[in-house]
């Protein structure tokens, strides 16, 4: 009985985010903040958001790094490591990430059965499409993860498919100049 319930609160947390769809609303690069102190070396004003910022291998690992990390928590550590987690996320899509996680009731199941949730990538990441979108350069890029729920007394696991829109978006709120903006998952075929 404890299986058929953790595995239909997986299969409806699955569900929920697996309709999730995040259209990246970015805002136009807005350099006053860095035309401020025009002698800052630092200075963001060459911020392009048109461009990549690095290779596609470099996004790849980072990819992996991002779906590994959004299951890999708790019971004890889940807020600290979702909080963790924004650093992965441009500002609305972690908000919609975070939304979505607990109307799916995956917080509480975590927290009342004790579980342990964590992630590892079955096969490489691969690039399904990049370039501009909206005006701003994006990666969509899919990974296959096995994720698994466990406490002392259960064990339960889950092939996903992981499709995430990563977006160039500014350094100054995301120091790798990179964010996913939608992260969808659904269940492997």
């Amino acid at each position: 009985m404890k299986i058929k319930s953790i595995t239909l609160g997986i299969f409806c947390w699955g569900l929920c985010l697996a309709t999730w769809a995040v259209t990246a609303q970015l805002p136009a690069s807005n350099n006053s903040d860095a035309s401020m102190n025009k002698s800052c070396p630092c200075s963001l004003q060459n911020d392009d958001l048109t461009k990549a910022n690095q290779s596609d291998v470099a996004v790849l690992v980072w990819a992996n790094e991002a779906a590994v990390s959004a299951f890999s928590y708790n019971f004890q550590n889940q807020k600290t490591q979702l909080q963790h987690l924004s650093s992965f996320f441009t500002e609305q899509g972690y908000s919609l990430f975070l939304k979505s996680l607990k109307e799916s009731g995956n917080e509480k199941v975590v927290q009342s059965k004790k579980l342990i949730v964590s992630a590892v990538a079955t096969r490489a990441p691969v690039i399904l499409q990049k370039g501009l979108l909206d005006g701003v350069y994006s990666w969509r890029v899919q990974i296959p993860l096995l994720i698994t729920y466990q406490s002392r007394s259960e064990y339960v696991q889950q092939n996903s498919m992981v499709t995430m829109l990563i977006v160039r978006a500014p350094s100054l709120n995301l120091p790798r100049g990179i964010g996913v903006s939608q992260f969808l998952v659904e269940p492997s075929k």
